[in-house]
């Protein structure tokens, strides 16, 4: 597809690699969250 002077390339996710992928995602997603509580904790508590 391109979209004004870029060339824009995807793909449709079906079946087992749509699961595959949404998986990872979800995996990253859960790890970014742990780390950004882990770096909040102590700071200007009252």
């Amino acid at each position: 597809i391109k979209i004004e002077d870029n060339e824009v390339t995807f793909k449709l996710l079906e079946g087992e690699e749509e699961k595959n992928y949404l998986n990872e995602v979800k995996k990253s997603m859960s790890q970014k969250r742990q780390g950004f509580n882990k770096n909040k904790r102590g700071r200007g508590r009252k």
